[in-house]
């Protein structure tokens, strides 16, 4: 304890023990002690425990540390990176948007398509996409024109989602 038994006899301070404390020969009552130990008025003063910042105590207690633990079933994993599609999975994407099967893309299946990519402004997208393609003007992409519609959502860069 920082304090003297006879500080602490004289200004009425009754030092906290721990439940397993050992006196120290100061701390043990001699019987020599002319003056029995002081009490207040209102009796002794209460026990403060040492772990926690007193007034009387003037070191602090150490930090506590606490244990945070990390949730293994998070949905956010933002170390990975987004993975560019292939012209293959473009090509496979405008041929699954083709609705009636007759292989050829219309320009709502090719908006479809783009909206499914993820593109801003899939309208835009499919008219630019139908201006490049169309090679014989009819407003529709055939096989024969395919090549060039995925070239350029290729190289538009979406990415896998």
């Amino acid at each position: 304890m920082a304090y003297s038994m006879q500080y602490s006899r004289e200004y009425n301070i009754t030092p906290y023990h721990y439940p397993n404390h050992q006196p120290t020969n100061e701390e043990k009552p001699s019987m020599c002690d002319d003056k029995p130990a002081a009490v207040g008025f209102w009796g002794s003063s209460p026990a403060v425990p040492q772990d926690v910042w007193f007034p009387s105590n003037p070191t602090p207690p150490p930090p506590r540390s606490y244990y945070v633990p990390s949730n293994p079933f998070r949905t956010n994993n933002y170390k990975s990176a987004p993975v560019p599609l292939t012209e293959d999975q473009v090509r496979q994407i405008f041929m699954k948007f083709d609705l009636n099967g007759d292989n050829v893309l219309s320009r709502e299946e090719i908006r479809q398509a783009f909206n499914y990519l993820g593109a801003m402004f899939p309208a835009q997208k499919a008219r630019q996409g139908i201006k490049l393609a169309d090679a014989n003007g009819d407003g529709v992409v055939d096989m024969s024109e395919m090549e060039d519609l995925v070239k350029y959502a290729y190289n538009l860069g979406y990415v896998v989602r």
